[in-house]
């Protein structure tokens, strides 16, 4: 099987094989001391990360925990208890929970009427997520980084495509129906089917689209 498959959509279907790039290089770790593992929400991300970290005795850090955390105290106790270099972080940057209190009570109904403050927020969630992964590099140690929102980090630094990376070859269907079950699971209230779609249809996109960038790359 060729490295990447096609150019098309991420499988609808059927499952794909789990995509691995410059994996042998997270062996040494130290100039590439950080693995990428991407994916659909509900792909498997998590149950590998937890294979890998406890293989090469890395740190795991579910980035999508400290984009989209319940709010900033909870933030700072799961992060104290369970993520050391995302703790590190907000205590060096007590600002990121002024924005997470805020970005929080902005979208509380919703994202929609998209508003100039809430297009701020977006902005900003942005450039936070570029300066949790540049602390996460500064370290020496290893981790293994995973996160529905890893895309973009990849198109502003384009030199992160030399580190191991894992694309995970879940279906979108089976991605979708595991999310649902696991918010019922949990008592949560599922999210409205459409809306649901839509956000999976741009973590398909995203995927997509990182295939494409890596090909790309790789033939540079």
């Amino acid at each position: 099987m060729s490295l990447f498959k096609s150019e098309i959509d991420h499988a609808l279907f059927f499952d794909d094989e789990d995509i691995c790039i410059n994996l042998d290089r997270f062996k040494n770790g130290r100039k590439f001391n950080i693995c990428f593992i991407l994916g659909y929400a509900a792909s498997g991300k998590t149950t590998l990360s937890f294979e890998l970290a406890k293989k090469y005795k890395a740190e795991l850090l579910n980035l999508d925990v400290i984009m989209y955390p319940q709010d900033s105290d909870w933030l700072v106790k799961y992060c104290k208890d369970n993520y050391k270099t995302f703790y590190e972080f907000i205590r060096k940057n007590p600002k990121y929970l002024k924005f997470i209190d805020s970005y929080q009570s902005e979208f509380e109904e919703g994202e929609n009427p998209i508003t100039p403050k809430k297009k701020q927020l977006i902005i900003e969630r942005r450039n936070w997520r570029i300066k949790i992964l540049d602390f996460c590099i500064s370290k020496s140690h290893k981790m293994i980084l995973e996160g529905v929102d890893l895309y973009p980090i990849f198109t502003v630094h384009p030199e992160l495509c030399e580190y191991p990376i894992i694309i995970k070859g879940t279906s979108k269907l089976k991605a979708m129906f595991r999310y649902i079950k696991r918010d019922l699971e949990s008592n949560k209230t599922p999210d409205n089917i459409l809306d649901l779609i839509e956000w999976f249809g741009q973590q398909s996109t995203n995927l997509n689209n990182f295939r494409i960038d890596m090909r790309v790359f790789m033939k540079k």
